[in-house]
Parts: structure tokens; C-alpha cells; sequence
């Protein structure tokens, strides 16, 4: 943080030889908006944990003749049973750990989390 007040106010000796006073504030500012966003991005990324939640809004069977077309009208949020083993055989492969909303309670959203398990740990979780 000290670093960032030298370079700030070098940069000030140079902007006032250069820009009006109402300029040079508004350049300060800009710089102290940018490194705060920056600032926060990072703690963002380490404080964070993410978790993918997929909502499969309706699982259609297409071997089934009352769930195609035209018994049965196409949503965007369908998923058909081929393409959703597909993805989940995908998933499978990537060693994704399938949470439980029990785990997913305990390991990530309650306030006295329990630690993740070692077999867990570095997974991507779904």
C-alpha cells in the first residue's frame, strides 16, 4: 500500500506540471477507482468459493412418443435424456464432486463450515 502512495504522488509531480488542478483530481481519482476495483477483484477470487448449481427444467425422453413434437411443445430449458447423460458423463470425466444440498449446506453456505474433505479438495463442484 506504501508503494501504491509513492507512485501516487510521483505521478502527482508529474500531472501538475501538466494538467490543471480540476484535471489532476480527476486522473487521481480514476487511479484510486481502478485500484480499487482491482482490489476488490482479488479478494473476490480469494475469499469465494464457487459452486456451478445446473437447473434441468424438464428432462425429455425423445424414445417416448407423447414427449415430441407436436404432442408436446419444445422449451428452451429442455434437456433430452441422451444429451443430459452426455453431460454428465462429461462431468464424470472432468472428476467434478457431485454435491448433496446436505453438503453443499455444510461445506459452503452454513456459517461454522465444516472443513472439505481430502478426497474432495481441488475438485470442481457441481
Amino acid at each position: 500500500m506504501f508503494g501504491f502512495y509513492l507512485v501516487l504522488k510521483n505521478y502527482k509531480n508529474w500531472l501538475k506540471t501538466r494538467l490543471n488542478r480540476r484535471q489532476e483530481r480527476a486522473v487521481v481519482a480514476l487511479i484510486a477507482f481502478v485500484f480499487g476495483l482491482f482490489l476488490y477483484k482479488v479478494i473476490i477470487e480469494l475469499t469465494v468459493e464457487e459452486v456451478t448449481i445446473f437447473g434441468f427444467h424438464d428432462i425429455v425422453d425423445l424414445e417416448k412418443p407423447s414427449d415430441r413434437p407436436p404432442q408436446r411443445p419444445v422449451l428452451d430449458g429442455d434437456y433430452t435424456k441422451q444429451d443430459l447423460q452426455l453431460v454428465l458423463e462429461s462431468l464424470i470425466q472432468q472428476n467434478y464432486w457431485f454435491l448433496t444440498t446436505q453438503e453443499l449446506y455444510d461445506y459452503f453456505v452454513k456459517p461454522d463450515r465444516l472443513p472439505i474433505p481430502p478426497e474432495h479438495r481441488g475438485q470442481k463442484r457441481v
